[in-house]
């Protein structure tokens, strides 16, 4: 509640709520305090940029941190260039001496408010063991890219910047990595920048194309098969959608009854969830059989959205990993209408394996688009309190 109040002060003048969302930045909840830190990237006033640099120096949480880091650096006044060097310096400093691959995909974030660090980025992040900075840094590059003032702001080099990301965008399709193919796919259907007039020859996007496993990376599949489409000046084709190709193991759904119960075990304590094999009986039997085999061991929680939805079970830790089949949707008439409900991440229908969700609150948008199996009947304190980078220790049925 304290999340979404916040979220709706953004619909008030701004000197009547900061004092109010300013305080909130000292929440012991993570995520409440991250909320607080958004409010200020997204409604933030110039005047009060250096505000939000200093209190990032408070001892706050990272994710607090780096947020109101990424605010200074997005509301600066472009004149005040010493202040601006000091935070990128700082910025810099912390994306070295970081070991946490979602720490540092945050301060790429940050870096990025500031355009004339793409050079930077992409040396720091482009060929990084990790693939959430990896994903990071494709992203923080399409954020560069995709900016409404590009060519104010590059001013007259504008034209040699959008030859040097085109040709990191172009790069990346060699590169074999599904998230950062993804990432740059969308990019280059920036039609601000009119990439299409400038790339020719699509033999890197559909070489990529060709290399990417199916059903396992059926995302960056659609998005680069967009891409293409746009750039030969070609009517979207419809996204594909992958084959039936993981059968459900009817004789053991029978041994199942609707008191199956499953524990999530995080390092910030127990989630105990009501499985529902009545009404999802393919996505449980998944669940079980990943759970069963230790799939979940050490796997992150790799989206956090305060009010809404706790994410985990990616292989990859960035959203874009999967196994080698999909499972199909499984749509009955369950609702979102309370917290606490556990469904199915997916890229569309019948894409779903491994990722999952918990809602933080009543999310009737996502009633019949996304497989409900399993609803949490303990611990739901936990999931309001997990944060970005949280581990499961493992996944364990009763």
């Amino acid at each position: 509640v304290r999340s979404n109040t916040l979220r709706a002060l953004a619909n008030y003048p701004y000197d009547s709520v900061q004092l109010t969302v300013q305080k909130a930045l000292q929440s012991k909840m993570v995520p409440e305090a991250r909320r607080a830190a958004q409010y200020f990237l997204e409604n933030g006033e110039s005047r009060d940029a250096r505000s939000y640099w200093i209190w990032a120096k408070d001892t706050l949480p990272w994710q607090v941190k780096a947020t109101l880091y990424q605010a200074a650096n997005r509301h600066l006044p472009a004149y005040a260039v010493n202040q601006r060097n000091a935070i990128n310096a700082e910025l810099r400093q912390q994306l070295a001496g970081s070991n946490n691959p979602y720490e540092k995909a945050a301060l790429i974030q940050a870096l990025a408010e500031f355009g004339w660090n793409f050079r930077y980025l992409y040396d720091q992040g482009f060929k990084n063991e990790s693939p959430v900075v990896r994903t990071a840094t494709l992203e923080a590059l399409q954020s560069i890219s995709g900016r409404d003032d590009f060519r104010a702001f590059f001013g007259a080099g504008y034209r040699s910047v959008r030859r040097e990301l085109i040709g990191i965008y172009l790069e990346t399709m060699n590169a074999g990595d599904p998230g950062m193919i993804a990432v740059a796919a969308q990019a280059l259907r920036n039609e601000r920048l009119n990439f299409a007039d400038y790339i020719t020859d699509l033999s890197a996007l559909e070489d990529a194309l060709t290399k990417l496993e199916l059903p396992k990376e059926i995302e960056t599949y659609n998005e680069l098969n967009e891409t293409i489409a746009y750039l030969s000046g070609e009517t979207p084709p419809e996204p594909r959608k992958p084959a039936y190709n993981h059968p459900i193991d009817w004789t053991l759904l029978s041994s199942l009854n609707e008191n199956e119960t499953a524990t999530i075990e995080t390092e910030r304590g127990s989630i105990k969830l009501q499985l529902l094999p009545g009404y999802a009986p393919g996505t449980v039997l998944n669940f079980m059989a990943l759970a069963r085999q230790g799939f979940y061991e050490n796997k992150t929680f790799h989206r956090i959205v305060p009010n809404f939805v706790a994410q985990g079970g990616c292989p990859r830790g960035d959203g874009y990993g999967s196994l080698d089949y999909s499972i199909r949707s499984e749509l009955p008439a369950l609702h979102y209408d309370q917290a606490g409900y556990v469904g199915m991440a997916s890229a569309g229908n019948h894409t779903e394996c491994t990722q999952f969700f918990i809602t933080h609150a009543p999310t009737p948008h996502l009633d019949g688009e996304y497989t409900i199996f399993a609803r949490v009947i303990d611990g739901m304190d936990v999931v309001h309190a997990l944060q970005k980078g949280d581990r499961i220790r493992q996944v364990s049925l009763q």
